[in-house]
């Protein structure tokens, strides 16, 4: 087979703000999903921040963006994303902050025209954090790698205290076996039909490195790390 494109690509988040409480926390995760329907957290209230994750792939050279995929009442945050042998890769972050009592699916749009063919969505419920605006703060941190290789997110330090690190993954066609362990906490690790996708995080009360993440798969696998800002 000819290798036509290998790329690696991210989209950025904004400038660094900071806080002074306690740093918010995964409050609850809804069970991952491998159709166009976002499982809801449980306990979802008015004003609660709703991380939503979608793997995504393509049997095309794509561009993954804002325009490519899109969930009801949620705001695209950022992507990671992996060509190879032209065939695109994606992790989608997305959020929303609930307006009542959220419960049953949100409803996801790809974009079927251009060829994607394979899904898989969760969403978090993130407690004690921002209740408007983007809550992502310092730029996104992103790690991609082929089949059988291990992607590893450089270390990094976030910007403020009182920080939530979030690090959403999906690997196409094989689950995880090896990631970071304790203090970080997997909200989402599940082994779907469409491949594995997994939430983890990592509260922080006064910013300090994290340390190189490694995730290891058995098929490419795409990571996007995320600080939400308290």
């Amino acid at each position: 087979m000819v290798m036509l494109l290998r790329r690696r690509g991210i989209e950025s988040g904004h400038p660094i703000t900071s806080g002074t409480h306690s740093p918010p926390s995964v409050a609850s995760a809804g069970p991952a999903n491998d159709t166009p329907q976002m499982n809801v957290p449980s306990g979802v209230m008015a004003g609660d921040l709703i991380i939503g994750v979608v793997g995504r792939e393509w049997d095309a050279v794509v561009t993954p963006g804002p325009a490519t995929l899109t969930i009801d009442g949620f705001t695209y945050g950022g992507v990671a994303y992996l060509y190879d042998e032209g065939w695109t890769s994606a992790t989608f972050l997305f959020y929303k902050y609930a307006t009542g009592v959220d419960s049953g699916i949100y409803q996801v749009h790809p974009d079927d025209g251009t060829g994607g063919h394979i899904l898989a969505t969760a969403a978090a419920r993130i407690t004690g954090g921002p209740t408007s605006g983007n809550p992502f703060v310092d730029g996104f941190q992103q790690a991609s790698a082929l089949s059988g290789a291990t992607a590893t997110i450089p270390s990094f330090t976030p910007g403020g205290d009182n920080s939530l690190i979030l690090v959403a993954g999906w690997a196409d066609d094989g689950p995880y076996t090896t990631y970071p362990g304790s203090p970080w906490v997997n909200n989402v690790n599940s082994n779907l039909s469409s491949g594995n996708l997994l939430i983890a995080s990592l509260r922080q009360s006064s910013a300090a490195a994290t340390g190189n993440l490694s995730y290891a798969s058995s098929d490419d696998s795409m990571l996007i790390a995320a600080t939400i800002r308290p």
